[in-house]
């Protein structure tokens, strides 16, 4: 559980990346909601996942197992 409350009012930008998130993932990651409270980190860090994806040097596929073997590591639920 994060310490600081998620948000619920993200703002017009918040707002977007919120329904991309609740696209891809059924909900929105608690840690994206939490940096909502600062625009400028939430619009920061969704540009470097961008960036992350968007990356050609490593197969998806092998971007896909480490994210999930991480994610193992640290018991995300995500």
């Amino acid at each position: 559980m994060a310490r600081i409350p998620p948000s619920d009012h993200p703002g017009f930008f918040g707002r977007i990346l919120f329904a991309v998130a609740t696209r891809m993932l059924g909900k929105t990651p608690t840690p994206m909601r939490v940096s909502a409270h600062h625009p400028g980190i939430l619009r920061s860090t969704a540009f470097m996942e961008i960036g992350q994806q968007g990356a050609k040097s490593i197969p998806l596929a092998l971007k896909l197992l480490c994210t999930v073997k991480v994610a193992t590591i640290v018991g995300c639920p995500f």
